[in-house]
């Protein structure tokens, strides 16, 4: 009978971290049609963001709204360390358009871009 309790806890534990994980994705999108845009081309089509930060990939953020797409393309590493990155957001009432921009032939190309509800972010 104790098996059994551990397994229905486990269990328990496992619905509830797929619940978290299904809200998540339920409340952001990746956006693919940004990826390879320039800034001036998503400046025209979301008009002027509310943040821009920029830092080097030796600098980057290791938690944050785009750490698996940025190390994916960049890990941390001797190599990228003076990486240039580029973090801008765009704002609406209720969600909020984050995207992340490389330098690519002398061009700031959107890396990744996600939308997401503002409640969502923190």
């Amino acid at each position: 009978m104790n098996k059994m309790k551990k397994i229905i806890t486990i269990l328990s534990v496992v619905g509830v971290f797929i619940s978290c994980v299904y809200a998540d994705e339920q409340n952001t999108v990746i956006l693919s049609k940004y990826v390879n845009k320039t800034y001036q081309e998503m400046l025209e089509e979301l008009g002027a963001p509310v943040d821009k930060t920029g830092y080097t990939i030796e600098h980057a953020p290791t938690k944050g709204w785009n750490h698996s797409e940025l190390f994916s393309k960049y890990p941390k590493t001797e190599e990228n360390k003076n990486i240039q990155i580029m973090e801008v957001t765009w704002s609406t009432e209720n969600e909020m358009t984050l995207a992340c921009f490389h330098t690519v032939d002398g061009t700031n190309r959107c890396l990744v871009a996600k939308r997401m509800k503002k409640e969502i972010r923190h």
